[in-house]
């Protein structure tokens, strides 16, 4: 057995067996690891410690013959109580989250991708607008992991986009301009048109060229957020064939607020 230290975030947190868990961390020196957490049924620093989205001080231990990695302490370092009192900011939080457990592959350590998580769960669990926060992080995200939209040309024929209502290629990953607009691309295949309102470009191209920490104070309309919910929805869906369930659970939960709001 050999055992490092690292501190990381704690991605998911899920029962296995009677008394242990799986635990799900990320960390800037290992990246995503699997870790299984035993006995949590006795007294010991593990209990109370393993919550979801924290910030901890880990022990790990390596069996020198398998790979199984095992959670030996846990110290917590950070926790944001806002998540667990705000069910739009835990479904924020659970989109970024979700995209790091599903998208990004085991021990592939990531500082990058480290330091815009820690980022992300800060702005989140303190922003009136966690919703314009999620969008802006998850754009941040996608580029990161080398797969982001661009807004910048037209996909079709190279040609700067302006800022105005423009159809976007899901699949291209871009705008296409209105001379393009013919609803094929230049191969004859069919593609996924999605239109985006003047002020969805212009906020994407903000959110992009800031620092996910200086855009805690953003704040959008509710069918700016609506727009720009489901086009990343689309987004994922496509390009990491994932249909985010944190995402699917958010937009359910804004649209039954939408609806009582409405009717008072």
């Amino acid at each position: 057995m050999c055992t490092v230290t690292c501190d990381g975030f704690l991605l998911r947190v899920a029962g296995f067996g009677d008394f242990d868990a799986r635990v799900t961390i990320f960390s800037q020196d290992y990246g995503k690891l699997n870790l299984v957490a035993k006995r949590l049924n006795r007294p010991g620093r593990l209990r109370g410690q393993l919550l979801t989205f924290s910030l901890c001080d880990l022990q790990i231990k390596k069996n020198r013959n398998s790979n199984l990695l095992i959670l030996e302490d846990c110290e917590r370092l950070l926790s944001f109580p806002a998540f667990s009192k705000d069910i739009r900011k835990l479904a924020c939080a659970s989109c970024i989250t979700e995209v790091l457990l599903r998208a990004v592959p085991e021990r592939s350590p990531s500082p990058e991708l480290f330091e815009l998580l820690s980022d992300s769960l800060r702005q989140i669990s303190k922003s009136r607008s966690p919703e314009a926060m999620v969008i802006a992080a998850q754009l941040h995200l996608l580029r990161s992991l080398g797969i982001g939209p661009s807004f910048a040309e037209c996909v079709s024929c190279g040609k700067p986009i302006k800022i105005s209502p423009t159809r976007f290629n899901i699949e291209a990953g871009g705008f296409v301009c209105p001379n393009c607009q013919a609803g094929k691309e230049p191969d004859g295949q069919p593609w996924t048109a999605v239109k985006l309102s003047r002020g969805a470009i212009s906020f994407c191209r903000m959110a992009l060229h800031k620092p996910i920490r200086s855009l805690g104070s953003i704040s959008i309309s509710a069918a700016l957020r609506r727009e720009l919910l489901r086009f990343m929805f689309l987004y994922f869906a496509h390009h990491l064939q994932v249909e985010l369930n944190s995402a699917r659970m958010l937009g359910q939960y804004l649209n039954r607020h939408g609806k009582k709001r409405r009717n008072i």
